[in-house]
């Protein structure tokens, strides 16, 4: 599936010049219930592609590791209790 999902991603987004040294923070989508990877080390112009391209499809959980280089983004592709949406808004 995500090579099915990079299609959509500009080719210069996905390819690093090996004498330029990137400190943009990378991210990985993976669906929590399988922890198939849906978007693998993805700069933040990705998830947001991502995103708009999946926003009712797939629902955010949680953030892993956020302040580190390589954060994950946990996401469900099970509609979220209303009381679950209550609490990831605190």
């Amino acid at each position: 599936m995500a090579a099915v999902l990079m299609h959509n991603l500009p080719l210069h987004s996905a390819v690093a010049s090996p004498f330029v040294m990137n400190t943009e923070r990378r991210y990985s989508i993976i669906l929590e219930h399988s922890a198939e990877v849906l978007l693998e080390h993805a700069l933040m112009a990705q998830i947001e592609a991502f995103w708009d391209a999946n926003d009712t499809r797939y629902f955010g959980l949680r953030m892993e590791d956020e302040h580190s280089a390589h954060a994950r983004v946990i996401v469900t592709d099970e509609v979220p209790d209303d009381e679950d949406l209550e609490l990831s808004c605190l």
